[in-house]
């Protein structure tokens, strides 16, 4: 009778641990999960405040040519020419702004890992990084163009 008690003890003790660890393993799997989709909704979140300054950049730009050829008509002068390269650059970075929000678009995978969590958040803890990045390189763009836009001569 010792002996099956002390059996079932050591049983009961080996089913209680495997079920506890079974718990603690579930746990874990839930909070990467929940990690993973909390980096997924911030990732779309970047992708939509990018997406409304994207969409702004080409009218910007027309504007910005506009302006340049109205002040091409006024007699060359340094402010003109400052005025004009200031008008350049701020083209060429909104171009760029705009082709890496492309680029980012065409090659992100939001399914990337999905059978993974461990690789999902990292691939999307970088697409957000990076999302955050080509955001603020839009709105800076958008920003000193406006500046531009807005000066009087």
């Amino acid at each position: 009778m010792k002996k099956i008690f002390i059996a079932f003890i050591i049983t009961s003790s080996i089913i209680f641990v495997s079920c506890k660890s079974d718990e603690k393993k579930a746990t874990t799997t839930d909070v990467a999960q929940t990690e993973a989709d909390t980096l997924y909704k911030q990732v779309l979140d970047e992708h939509e405040e990018g997406m409304k300054g994207w969409m702004k950049i080409e009218g910007i730009q027309k504007k910005l040519k506009a302006l340049k050829d109205s002040i091409a008509k006024f007699p060359s002068s340094a402010q003109y020419n400052s005025l004009k390269s200031k008008m350049d650059n701020v083209n060429t970075e909104l171009s760029d702004a705009y082709k890496k929000m492309d680029v980012w678009m065409s090659e992100m995978n939001l399914d990337s890992a999905a059978n993974d969590v461990k690789l999902r958040i990292q691939y999307l803890s970088k697409q957000k990084i990076e999302g955050g990045k080509i955001t603020e390189l839009i709105n800076n763009s958008i920003q000193k163009a406006d500046s531009l836009l807005k000066t009087n001569f």
